[in-house]
């Protein structure tokens, strides 16, 4: 039995519960960084789904704060609410919207440092952590990347939807996370971004520098900038 045959018996199971909500995480008494509001995207849809591509090579550029609102909003963010009903940018499993969003941005108008992604209130929360051994762990992982000015890290809060959805949603994180990291690719070559996923990270040290808790874990990682001609 080959591992993927074996992870597909593992997560044949299907169950069904109303136990988990699709609020995003909080970071109470964080240092909060507002964001300018998002811009209008006028780039032809045809244009970007047509050119879409990984980018490895970027320009040590700053990409600035307006730019870094618009890339997160336009793909993980809150487009509307209805009562406690959040509709996000993206769809998932449930509608439980478990993937998170945290960036390091190393060439930015921001301080560098550690920030997570505020979908409801459109703000950054600056947290603490080591983050210089994360750009070493990209650049060495894949060597054609030059530069990192943007760092981009998706976790998944898997035990939402184990919850709801018990070994089969083992399956839909993995789905959902890939659609936010296509919403990435898509909204930041609309606004003339390179963009790279990064297979080869090290969890342990993604995990550790993150902090995260019990139930959640990095799930994807990408590189983004201004590319190179």
């Amino acid at each position: 039995m080959d591992v993927f045959e074996d992870f597909y018996l593992k997560t044949q199971n299907f169950t069904f519960t109303l136990i988990p909500d699709n609020h995003p995480k909080v970071y109470e008494g964080a240092e909060v960084i507002p964001l300018p509001k998002p811009r209008e995207i006028k780039e032809e849809f045809q244009k970007v789904i047509t050119s879409r591509s990984s980018t490895r090579r970027f320009k040590e550029e700053k990409v600035d704060v307006y730019t870094i609102s618009d890339l997160l909003y336009y793909s993980v963010g809150v487009r509307k609410r209805e009562g406690e009903i959040i509709y996000r940018m993206f769809p998932s499993a449930g509608g439980l919207a478990e993937t998170e969003v945290y960036i390091i941005p190393f060439i930015s108008d921001l301080q560098v440092g550690i920030y997570h992604y505020n979908p409801l209130c459109h703000y950054l929360e600056k947290l603490n952590g080591e983050f210089r051994t994360l750009k070493t762990n990209v650049i060495n992982s894949i060597p054609d990347i030059n530069v990192v000015p943007l760092l981009i890290v998706l976790t998944t809060k898997y035990w939402k939807v184990l919850a709801k959805y018990g070994n089969r949603g083992a399956r839909f994180v993995l789905i959902d996370a890939g659609i936010v990291m296509e919403n990435l690719y898509l909204v930041a070559t609309a606004l003339g971004l390179g963009i790279c996923a990064v297979g080869g990270h090290n969890d342990y040290i993604f995990n550790r520098a993150l902090d995260l808790r019990e139930g959640e874990v990095v799930i994807g990682v990408l590189v983004a900038g201004k590319k190179t001609e």
